[in-house]
């Protein structure tokens, strides 16, 4: 079976939870079968094609029009995001069977929901719900399937270094995720020490809201890091998610296995969702 999957952005290049989620899902699907799996970035700055931990990806394309050969050899279609609209109907048009990856609510996809061919997984009930109170099409053919957390490699690491654990930390300084807040808590609490982490995604955004937790000098930055245990978890004793918008929130649910006391916002549906009978 020939999987092809077209996005605009992967995880090795991108490491945000919307693409952590589907590098994962596409990792367990290649494990449970023998599926080729080849996945399309157009409008690549690179020109190349190299295998991501058992994922080829090809960056060779320039537009999502010349993927239509590809599809053509494909035996099934995965999307995700804003390239869904367009990759859908290619593959709609082709006869091909589809999934679809919705990890947040999109409007003007509504018209996606009807189409029978087309298997929706959310990443939450959460995201359901979004989709089915905001559009008039009925939802069928899909499936929940929540983000993947390693719990047994994470939750080895609860007891471990707890003295190096000195930081109150917040990652992905964007608007929806409650900067603001973090910026006032920071300020107002000088002597406790706050660690802020780039997220993957709205970079400009970001640097905006980096460039004032430079002027405080309890704040300690990092770049996006592979190395999340020991760059974030090991030095972390609170985390705190005031974010205004979450479809589930995987920094929650990774930071619990580690035993750190996570403060969310409890009208984020999706954050309640992840949390669950830990949420108070």
């Amino acid at each position: 079976m020939n999987i092809l999957v077209i996005v605009e952005l992967y995880f090795h290049k991108n490491k945000s939870g919307g693409e952590a989620y589907l590098h994962h899902f596409l990792k367990k699907v290649k494990q449970h079968t023998n599926a080729n799996i080849e996945v399309l970035l157009p409008k690549q700055k690179e020109d190349k094609r190299y295998e991501y931990e058992g994922i080829i990806v090809n960056e060779t394309i320039d537009s999502v029009e010349e993927c239509e050969g590809y599809v053509e050899k494909a035996d099934c279609v995965v999307t995700q995001l804003l390239l869904s609209g367009k990759v859908i109907d290619m593959a709609l048009e082709k006869d091909k069977e589809i999934i679809w990856i919705l990890h947040g609510y999109f409007a003007g996809f509504h018209k996606l929901m009807k189409h029978d061919r087309v298997i929706k997984i959310f990443n939450s009930r959460n995201v359901l719900i979004d989709f089915s109170t905001k559009s008039n099409e009925k939802i069928n053919n899909y499936f929940i399937i929540y983000p993947f957390t390693d719990f047994p490699l994470l939750s080895q690491y609860k007891d471990k270094e707890l003295d190096r654990r000195e930081y109150i930390s917040f990652v992905n300084p964007v608007k929806n995720k409650g900067t603001e807040l973090m910026l006032k808590l920071a300020k107002r609490n000088s002597d406790k020490k706050f660690l802020i982490v780039e997220g993957g995604y709205c970079k400009e955004e970001q640097q905006q809201y980096i460039t004032r937790f430079r002027e405080l000098s309890n704040v300690h930055i990092i770049k996006n890091t592979k190395d999340i245990i020991n760059e974030i978890y090991l030095k972390s004793k609170i985390v705190i998610m005031p974010s205004h918008y979450e479809s589930y929130g995987m920094v929650a649910s990774e930071a619990r296995c580690f035993g750190i006391p996570v403060i969310i916002n409890k009208k984020t549906k999706g954050l309640v969702e992840n949390m669950g009978q830990l949420c108070l």
